[in-house]
């Protein structure tokens, strides 16, 4: 993850969308899971697209902040089986979408879980490119127990990646 955290430290905030950019083509590049845009994302949540299962791969707290609409919160390192264990009966035809702060543990999560099932066990895998910091630098909409306009940076380095609100 090295590569990462030296991305995240020559990001300033000025340049949080160039750096995210970036950042996102090295995330697709080391984990080749298909990617969901967020304006693409933003249209069936809109359609309340029933389809569509949503997960948070954040921690407890990152979560706690703010969150996509009824996404549902696993743990990143959570082990597959346990994952089938505790959502498999709702996976089946549904477009499963991951997402976290940049898309790094969600792009790892969804290949992990990729490599470890089949497809018809669901309709389709994604990772959110960008994760929620590129939702909410395009300002989409975010929900805590209502709407919300923030978003937890994760540390000092990776909220770089965030745009600021005026």
């Amino acid at each position: 993850m090295n590569w990462l955290l030296l991305l995240s430290l020559i990001t300033t905030p000025a340049a949080a969308q160039t750096g995210l950019w970036a950042l996102e083509k090295v995330i697709a590049l080391k984990y080749p899971v298909q990617e969901v845009r967020s304006d693409s994302l933003a249209i069936r949540l809109t359609k309340n697209d029933s389809t569509l299962l949503l997960f948070d791969t954040r921690e407890p707290e990152e979560y706690a902040v703010s969150r996509l609409r009824d996404a549902i919160r696993v743990d990143p390192e959570m082990d597959i089986e346990a994952f089938l264990t505790a959502y498999g009966d709702t996976l089946k035809d549904k477009d499963l979408v991951f997402y976290c702060s940049v898309g790094y543990r969600s792009s790892i999560f969804a290949e992990r879980l990729q490599k470890a099932t089949s497809p018809s066990s669901y309709s389709s895998i994604a990772n959110l490119r960008g994760g929620l910091f590129r939702w909410y630098n395009e300002d989409r909409p975010l929900f805590r127990d209502a709407q919300v306009d923030t978003v937890h940076p994760y540390d000092k380095h990776w909220g770089r990646f965030l745009k600021e609100k005026k």
